[in-house]
């Protein structure tokens, strides 16, 4: 297996060398020079420490060449590390700028760290819990962390450390027959130490965007069995990804757990496939994800999709598949603009199970084994199309529900229509021509002849008919005409020939 790892992150600094470091009692003003050298470190082989003393505030800080950190979704990962993890008493992360002007977070979270080595993660566009002046991301000078002890006794000694800073979004990787745990390991190699990808007992934790495949490099990612964890961290709405594209970029899952960590929406991540060259997926879970989107020619079977945003499948193979707990609108599954390879879906719990759109299949609609779980307060589709719909229900289809604030759908079940023809000796008649017509109106309802048990019928999923024609004719017997509505239940009548002397 051979993985190339890009960092989309840009070096603030890599905390080699005991310069632009310093940590003061003030922001953004240079003060007393950083410890180098002292062989404790995370990436690299060195990192910057300091000394703080008890019931007291410290920054540590780099004041260097200003840095643009004004692009969408720019975050900061910083590894820290402290031995007075239990005596802090607050910690907050700053940026400033040229000008002076700062904005700062608080990292409430502190307190569920143990003080190992973190990559800390912070969104430099939320909002602040602290700023003076209006700061300039294109210009940021200053990055700082401060430790605060105040109120805590202790005795002081080298106790905190810095290394790696860097701010972007993610990761990007190409290469041959790579998986996510050969993407973490190049993160974690000591020279890198990235800080977006991080593996713990085979579990990949992700704090940034994960890019397979680059547009230009020809990419072969095959992910078996393989843990995939968005966390919970400080990061914005918008930057989790996980999006497999490129040309030359083939993508084979097979049992793959995918997930955003935490209850509220920041943590989730989308899933762009629609890229890829080529794409199949087995046995796999995801859950609360953001949108998902695949594309033709890809095939997606036997997977489970738990409180995910809505999934685009276009015109892939999309089979087998369980759709739960969705929430919300427009509906957990965008119909296809061609239903030819979408079939056997399960719902359960969701708020809209289909979306009928304007963009979808309106030849001849059909469930196939579309199973719903009738719940309460859900809806089976909500049709958004701006017409009202007709479906076709097929095998196991039981949708019998529409949002009522979008247009009207009715369903239209499939029934069986038959009719056993016989002499009048009760033996069957092969060959005879058999017909169903809706008031001699074409297309016929059924134009067949009977099978050697004197058997014709047809699936019919068009719904009510009301006065249809059925009529059997075979030389040598006189006609046969009946008048018969169709409802929603299986038809089967039976018929006798009588023979017609005239055609004899």
């Amino acid at each position: 297996m051979a993985v190339s790892v890009t960092a989309n992150l840009t070096n603030v600094d890599l905390a080699e060398a005991n310069t632009d470091w310093s940590s003061g009692s003030t922001f953004g003003t240079s003060g007393t020079a950083l410890i180098s050298g002292d062989g404790v470190f995370k990436q690299g082989t060195d990192s910057m420490s300091e000394k703080i003393s008890k019931n007291n505030s410290l920054w540590i800080q780099w004041n260097g060449t200003a840095k643009d950190m004004s692009a969408t979704d720019t975050h900061l990962y910083w590894w820290l590390l402290t031995a007075i993890r239990a005596n802090m008493t607050a910690m907050e992360i700053r940026i400033g700028d040229g000008a002076g002007a700062y904005t700062g977070w608080t990292q409430g979270s502190f307190t569920l760290w143990d003080g190992s080595w973190k990559c800390f993660v912070q969104d430099l566009a939320a909002t602040p819990d602290t700023t003076s002046g209006t700061i300039d991301l294109t210009d940021i000078v200053t990055v700082g962390v401060l430790y605060s002890t105040i109120g805590s006794n202790f005795r002081a000694i080298e106790n905190c450390w810095v290394d790696a800073c860097r701010f972007g979004t993610g990761l990007t990787a190409t290469g041959t027959d790579f998986n996510l745990a050969d993407m973490a390991a190049d993160d974690q190699l000591v020279a890198n130490q990235y800080g977006i990808l991080q593996n713990i007992d085979d579990v990949i934790f992700s704090q940034g965007k994960v890019n397979i495949g680059n547009g230009a490099t020809t990419t072969t990612f095959n992910s078996i069995n393989e843990v995939l964890v968005f966390r919970d961290a400080a990061v914005s709405s918008t930057l989790y990804d996980f999006t497999l594209s490129g040309s030359g970029c083939d993508i084979t899952i097979v049992s793959l757990t995918a997930r955003a960590a935490g209850t509220t929406a920041t943590p989730r991540f989308v899933c762009d496939f629609s890229g890829s060259n080529s794409f199949n997926m087995r046995g796999s879970a995801f859950t609360r994800s953001g949108l998902i989107t695949f594309n033709s020619g890809f095939d997606i079977q036997n997977s489970v999709f738990n409180n995910c945003y809505q999934i685009e499948p276009s015109t892939a193979v999309f089979q087998k598949n369980t759709l739960f707990n969705y929430i919300g609108t427009p509906g957990s599954i965008l119909y296809p603009s061609d239903d030819s390879n979408i079939s056997d879906l399960t719902f359960i719990l969701c708020d809209n199970g289909i979306e009928y759109a304007s963009s979808s299949d309106t030849t001849s609609p059909a469930f196939v084994n579309f199973v719903f779980d009738d719940s309460t307060g859900k809806y089976d589709v909500n049709n958004t199309s701006g017409l009202d719909a007709s479906i076709s229900l097929s095998g196991t289809s039981n949708a019998n529900s529409y949002n009522p604030g979008g247009n009207l759908t009715n369903f239209l079940s499939s029934v069986t229509l038959s009719m056993t023809v016989t002499d009048e000796n009760g033996d069957p008649i092969e060959g005879a021509q058999a017909y169903i017509d809706d008031d001699n109106i074409n297309p016929f309802i059924m134009k067949t002849t009977t099978n050697a048990s004197g058997v014709a019928s047809t699936a019919w999923t068009e719904g009510t008919v009301l006065g249809s024609t059925w009529r059997v004719r075979l030389y040598g017997y006189k006609p046969y005409r009946a008048i018969v509505d169709i409802g929603a239940s299986d038809i089967s009548i039976p018929v006798t020939l009588i023979i017609d002397p005239q055609q004899t």
